[in-house]
């Protein structure tokens, strides 16, 4: 395709239909590109991306000691699990997302509470809530923490940040109460080669009722590779699920898989009252 040519009358009024609308996240640049290069392809209203930052901490006596994955306790090196989105599930530490994603390796690891940096005591059951400068420094306001903890060897917490690049991930899961948003693409990124095998960890969609009935289905990122994919470490998963208060999605993190990323292309958005 010459990507330097002039849209026709009626790509550019698909252009501008696409682009009504576009929530205050939006790539405008990203738009241009849509309706030049990805003529076809299924239209997105607004992208954002979310971290998944995974810290080990060590503590004695409320001292605390950064953790590499390969020096963690043996019998911690597990696939922990976390979980995003979810308002309803969230406001009771994930209660029934816990029994769908328990915790492996029997007791070792133990759920903790989740939190909010900036707006709640950062929970750590060892220290009576109270952490040191340099657990604090890996968070920022607005990142949802979820940490697991361990008495195996030396109390071991593994604090699961969440974060989003363009607005408070906190902020975001709140506005889930009323608004609501189609996915229909979700790009995986990892960038250390050996941290790849990630993939192998189904993502879970969980949808719960009201009344608390929980409803289940899945997603293997590895059946989303394709033969001519050249790029290592990106994997496109085809996604067609809405994202409410009642949904969340859930994967366990390899012990050792520390950083990745879900950009997330969003289909259209229902914003509530």
């Amino acid at each position: 395709m010459n990507r330097n040519r002039r849209l026709s009358t009626a790509e550019q009024s698909m252009l501008r239909n696409v682009m009504k609308g576009v929530d205050g996240f939006d790539s405008v640049d990203g738009m241009a590109r849509l309706g030049q290069s990805n003529l076809g392809n299924p239209a997105f209203k607004a992208q954002f991306d979310i971290s998944f930052i995974v810290r080990y901490f060590t503590s004695v006596a409320a001292v605390y000691t950064a953790v590499a994955p390969a020096a963690i306790n043996v019998a911690l090196r597990t696939q922990i699990p976390t979980f995003l989105f979810g308002n309803i599930d969230f406001a009771s530490g994930y209660a029934k997302g816990r029994t769908a994603q328990p915790v492996l390796g029997g007791t070792n690891w133990t759920y903790n509470i989740p939190f909010v940096v900036g707006k709640e005591s950062i929970r750590d059951t060892f220290n009576a809530n109270i952490v040191d400068a340099g657990v604090n420094a890996q968070f920022l306001p607005g990142d949802v923490v979820q940490p697991l903890t361990a008495t195996i060897g030396a109390n071991t917490t593994a604090f699961i940040i969440m974060r989003c690049t363009q607005v408070p991930y906190a902020s975001l899961i709140a506005a889930l109460n009323s608004d609501s948003f189609k996915i229909n693409m979700l790009r995986y990124t990892i960038a250390q080669p050996a941290q790849q095998n990630q993939y192998n960890q189904q993502i879970q969609i969980l949808k719960m009722t009201l009344f608390g009935k929980l409803l289940t289905d899945s997603i293997s990122p590895n059946s989303m590779k394709l033969p001519e994919q050249n790029q290592a470490g990106i994997v496109d998963i085809d996604v067609d699920v809405t994202i409410d208060k009642n949904t969340t999605l859930a994967t366990y993190i390899n012990f050792d898989t520390v950083d990745f990323a879900w950009s997330i292309f969003v289909e259209y958005l229902n914003k509530g009252n």
